[in-house]
């Protein structure tokens, strides 16, 4: 926006409120600044804009004093700003306290920071504040256009230099783009304080604080130019035990907020929910399980994020600085309703701060607005590797379900990791190819089981009939045939669409591993040369993911598609990109994994353990796939192992509808793999009964949510 338009937005609200402020709600410059700074250049350094009841519910739940010193290091508009300065205000008059001009003054110039990197939103942040009281008129607020990753307690922020205008002109961090010049003057923002009037303010003085609160920028690590992930991790060096190769400029934030913040000070945090699970923030929870009590974990299931325009899950997140592990609890929200109104947030906080006094440790607190639990600090800390858990499912009660089934079934249960470990086997990716080992489409190393596997322009050959060493395959555009040795071969799967059973044994696809008589004819217009030069590769690269199971790596549970979660195959194959091959299994041990891995008591497990990347959609990686607890096919009896080898028998040639319309209808298939896994874990019939029937209308229910969570 150029310098002269924001001019006239500022003249305006200024205008506006000064005549009717009672009919202009608070969240005005928030909107603003959303809808008026472009899609493309929000995304770009991942500013999007918090919602305003969240963040009174995020003030109101980590600030209990009014002379609390507060900082937002990537504050946008200001919106978690003003909603500290209406805590403080609040704070500060029920301690009978006058709120005046002096007051004012204070909150602006002395206990609330804000810095950002974008000036359109520092500026819009300065009369966001500015206007909380427009009676009265203030000469500084302690905002700044800054790069808050490179400031330190005790470091001075200058005034700025100059006027704002060619700051509009990019995102800064394309300073850093790799052949950029590295002083390219258009790419810098001039930065220092921030005035109502866009120019130069008094020097800011930088100090730890008592509370940070903050929605940091979530930009994926990918989307991080080289030399600027450099520079983070150099910034950081301090914190160089918690940084990960693939942590995303949220976690970087997170460890700027920790040096900001005093002993016993509070962070107050809009988080993507991934942090509470996935790998590369893994430092990050570290960090904030050994150095704080974390006090609230907050989700909701009316809405995916707490902030306008983000497209993935997010959690808020309020935490103590201190080493202590004392007896307040961690207190875990599901808010199925948002709050409406500034009024409403404040009561919902007032409510779950009286509730969070009298709850016991695992104590369930349910109403129509939210659902609550306690959770000790210890069981935090226990569960570092996935703290996700604890959100996973607004039915709490599903998590007594898995630790019952947990405890009963201990020595029957180990984790894949260990089992693997035994056996000398591995999880191993499924077929992908990549630039540095096939330089050719995947499609077109394959020759398709049947016709309606092809779905894609790259499919195109599909078996015509096998004779004794040689396979016909007949080509899907002119219907030419080519005659293939089949020790040029393997057994494959090019895609999971339209498998509905659980033994693949007889629909398998093939893959081209080695060259053969007739090889220009197959590729036809594809780079033979180069192809040739991979294939020994390629081959390699195939031969160490042979399996005679795979298990699905990401999937939607709601989807049509859904119906299985893991084959088998009596014969290994190489299973595609969305699967993990499991290698080094004897037939029998696959054929048991395979009917542990589909039952509901696995899946559930699954739920609990996922990570989330929208709605419905979940993925798991290796590190999560070997946390796995499994049935253990080496305790079995040979009774036991005969009992689940039968059932196996019976349903492997069976279509299964989808997964939902198992869960929905009780479906006979699914009933019987997860009866024979419970009876093999020790339940009784009366038992087993009981847990089915409730499993699968809630497990039903909580997959629906998350179905309707982005749409919500």
């Amino acid at each position: 926006m150029p310098p002269k338009a924001l001019d006239v937005v500022v003249r305006i609200v200024k205008a506006v409120k000064a005549l009717a402020p009672e009919k202009i709600k608070y969240d005005l410059l928030g909107k603003v600044f959303h809808d008026l700074i472009p899609f493309e250049t929000r995304k770009a350094v991942a500013a999007f804009y918090t919602n305003n009841e969240a963040a009174e519910l995020l003030a109101h739940l980590s600030i209990d004093s009014a002379d609390a010193k507060v900082m937002d290091l990537a504050c946008g508009s200001g919106t978690l700003l003003v909603a500290a300065y209406h805590r403080k205000r609040e704070l500060l008059e029920e301690g009978g306290g006058y709120f005046g001009l002096e007051e004012h003054r204070r909150f602006l110039e002395e206990d609330l920071t804000g810095i950002d990197i974008m000036p359109f939103a520092a500026h819009l942040a300065v009369v966001h504040l500015s206007l909380q009281a427009p009676v009265y008129e203030t000469e500084r607020v302690r905002v700044a256009v800054w790069d808050s990753t490179e400031l330190r307690p005790g470091q001075t922020i200058p005034a700025i230099h100059r006027e704002l205008r060619e700051a509009y002109k990019r995102p800064p961090l394309e300073a850093f783009l790799e052949g950029r010049p590295a002083f390219e003057e258009k790419a810098y923002v001039k930065k220092g304080v921030v005035t109502a009037e866009g120019v130069g303010g008094e020097a800011i003085e930088l100090e730890k604080v008592d509370v940070v609160i903050m929605n940091p920028p979530f930009t994926r690590q990918e989307r991080l130019p080289k030399e600027y992930k450099k520079a983070l991790d150099s910034r950081l060096k301090d914190y160089k035990d918690k940084l990960h190769g693939q942590l995303g400029l949220h976690g970087y934030f997170i460890l700027l907020a920790d040096r900001f913040l005093k002993p016993g000070g509070r962070l107050a945090l809009v988080l993507p929910a991934t942090i509470l699970r996935i790998n590369s923030t893994k430092g990050i929870r570290s960090m904030l399980t050994e150095n704080y009590e974390i006090e609230y974990i907050i989700t909701t299931y009316q809405r995916a994020a707490f902030s306008e325009g983000a497209q993935f899950r997010e959690i808020l997140l309020i935490a103590k600085k201190s080493t202590s592990l004392k007896n307040q609890p961690c207190t875990i929200i599901f808010l199925k309703n948002l709050p409406k109104d500034a009024t409403s947030a404040i009561n919902l906080a007032n409510k779950i701060k009286n509730l969070k006094k009298r709850l016991n440790i695992g104590e369930i607190y349910e109403n129509n607005d939210f659902t609550m639990i306690n959770i000790n600090q210890i069981e935090i800390r226990e569960n570092n590797e996935n703290l996700f858990k604890f959100i996973a499912c607004e039915n709490l009660n599903l998590h007594k379900i898995w630790y019952k089934i947990q405890k009963k079934a201990r020595k029957n249960l180990i984790p894949f990791s260990d089992y693997l470990s035994q056996i000398g086997g591995d999880i191993e990716e499924g077929a992908r190819a990549r630039s540095q080992i096939l330089r050719a489409p995947i499609g077109s190393m394959y020759i398709l089981f049947s016709k309606s596997r092809a779905n894609k322009r790259e499919d195109k050959w599909v078996i015509k009939d096998i004779t004794g060493k040689f396979l016909i395959a007949e080509n899907l555009i002119d219907q030419k045939t080519i005659k293939i040795p089949l020790k040029s071969l393997k057994y494959g799967l090019r895609r999971l669409s339209g498998i509905n059973m659980i033994d693949l044994s007889n629909r398998l696809d093939y893959i081209l591993v080695k060259e053969f008589p007739g090889l220009k004819d197959f590729f036809l217009t594809e780079n033979v040369d180069s192809i040739l030069s991979d294939l020994m590769k390629w081959r390699k690269y195939l031969s160490r993911r042979l399996s005679k199971m795979l298990i699905a790596f990401r999937f939607d549970m709601s989807a049509k598609g859904t119906t299985l979660f893991s084959w088998y195959s009596s014969v290994p194959l190489i299973g595609c990109g969305v699967v993990w091959n499991i290698t080094g299994l004897m037939d029998e041990d696959a054929k048991v994994l395979t009917i542990w891995f589909n039952s509901t008591i696995n899946i559930l497990q699954m739920f609990l353990n996922r990570v989330e990347t929208r709605g419905a959609w979940m993925q798991f990686h290796k590190y999560v796939m070997k946390s796995l607890l499994i049935l253990n096919p080496s305790k079995l009896t040979k009774d036991k192992k005969k009992s689940l080898l039968q059932v196996f028998d019976e349903i492997k040639n069976l279509e299964f509808p989808t997964f939902l319309n198992q869960l929905e209808e009780s479906h006979p298939a699914r009933r019987k793999i997860d009866e024979v896994i419970l009876k093999t874990l020790g339940f009784k019939e009366k038992e087993i009964k009981d847990l089915l029937d409730y499993l699968y209308p809630a497990l039903h229910r909580e997959i629906l949510r998350l179905k309707e969570l982005m749409a919500g």
